[in-house]
């Protein structure tokens, strides 16, 4: 039985040393009855099973997706739905457009990166507007959104993320909690076997 979760990030963590990964395979190979496997990436579901298979991994336990907005589970990649229901309260996607479209220094980054839960722009150059002034934008539209910078310092880039405002990385951590039936008393413990491996995205809220 898992009473433990590795979950991982995938581009410059799980991917990127091959030395490194197939020691890592190996070791979870013989620890995978009672460990489970999980990543944890800003890559779309589709995207993140490509470079899995390319990378010859195997298929994880969790898909946590679009940075948060997406899990699914298993080999067969069940989708929460429930997950989903809880990320749709109050969340106006059209609204959240037609407001930062009035803002200079962002850059709607290609519609393959536009999901239902997860808004996504570019910061450009010296014209990026601060993260204050996009946070006070959007509350004098009275805009409720979780608002994320994702800094990738392998290639120097900045994008910012617009998110549902019911979520929370604690609201999603409980998600899988309760997937893996953990009790509900042991919640302190639980987080304590949650094992992240992310070590070039840094996250702001």
């Amino acid at each position: 039985m898992v009473d433990r979760l590795i979950i991982s990030d995938i581009d410059h963590t799980l991917i990127g040393d091959a030395s490194g990964l197939n020691r890592f395979l190996n070791k979870l190979k013989k620890t995978h009855a009672n460990v489970g496997f999980g990543i944890a990436t800003g890559r779309r579901l589709e995207s993140a099973v490509d470079i899995l298979k390319k990378s010859k991994v195997h298929m994880p336990d969790i898909f946590i997706t679009s940075v948060g907005s997406e899990i699914n589970y298993g080999k067969s990649m069940v989708e929460d739905r429930t997950w989903k229901h809880h990320l749709n309260y109050f969340w106006e996607p059209e609204r959240v457009r037609e407001a930062l479209a009035k803002i200079e220094g962002l850059e709607s980054q290609e519609q393959g990166e536009q999901i239902l839960y997860k808004i996504s722009y570019n910061l450009v150059g010296n014209k990026a507007p601060s993260r204050r002034k996009i946070v006070k934008h959007l509350r004098n539209e009275r805009i409720r959104v979780k608002y994320l910078i994702v800094i990738d310092q392998f290639i120097l880039s900045c994008c910012v993320y617009l998110l549902p405002y019911f979520f929370t990385f604690g609201n999603l951590y409980y998600k899988i909690k309760v997937k893996y039936l953990y009790p509900i008393t042991q919640s302190e413990e639980f987080i304590k076997k949650l094992i992240f491996l992310n070590f070039s995205i840094k996250f702001f809220l």
